[in-house]
C-alpha cells in the first residue's frame, strides 16, 4: 500500500495483482482494495464510473479496461450502499453504444447492475458573472 500526502488530506492508494479476469477472483481483489484504501462513503449516492473505453476491441486485445474489473468495481460500490452506478464514456474513434457493446462492457456493467450512459451529446453549463470558467460543458445525461 501506498500512501501520499497532498495539502494535509491523505488518501490511501491500494494495489493488486490477478493471475487472470476470472469474476470471483477480480471481485475478491476488488473487496479487498477498498477494505486497504478506503474510498469516500457513496452511501445513498450516485456514482460513475469511465472505464477508459479506447476503441470497440475485445477484452483480449487488452486496449481498454476489462470489463470484469469494471463490473467488480460496480459491485463493490453496490455493496457499499451506492445509490445508482452509471459507468460512461465517449470513445474518440467509435460511437459509444457500439465500443461498450464490442468490448463487453455494457453485458458486463448491466449484469453487476449499472446503467450505461453516453457521454457524447454534451449540454453547455454557464456561469452568469464567472470570471476565470464563464462555462463547462458536461455529458447530457447529467442534465
Amino acid at each position: 500500500m501506498v500512501e501520499k500526502s497532498f495539502e494535509n488530506i491523505s488518501r490511501k492508494v491500494a494495489l493488486a495483482s490477478c493471475a487472470a479476469y476470472d469474476e470471483e477472483s477480480v471481485l475478491e481483489k476488488m473487496r479487498q482494495l477498498v477494505t486497504d484504501a478506503p474510498p469516500p462513503s457513496v452511501e445513498g449516492k450516485i456514482v460513475l464510473l469511465k472505464p477508459n473505453i479506447l476503441s470497440p476491441k475485445k477484452p483480449e486485445f487488452a486496449i481498454c479496461t476489462h470489463p470484469v474489473v469494471v463490473a467488480a468495481a460496480v459491485k463493490v460500490f453496490l455493496e457499499l450502499g451506492a445509490k445508482k452506478v452509471f459507468v460512461g464514456e465517449s470513445p474518440a474513434v467509435a460511437p459509444s453504444l457500439v465500443a461498450a457493446k464490442a468490448s463487453g462492457m455494457l453485458e458486463a456493467i448491466e449484469k453487476a447492475g449499472a446503467e450505461w450512459v453516453d457521454f457524447s451529446e454534451m449540454q453547455t453549463l454557464h456561469f452568469e458573472g464567472g470570471k476565470l470558467i464563464k462555462s463547462i460543458d458536461f455529458a447530457k445525461p447529467f442534465f
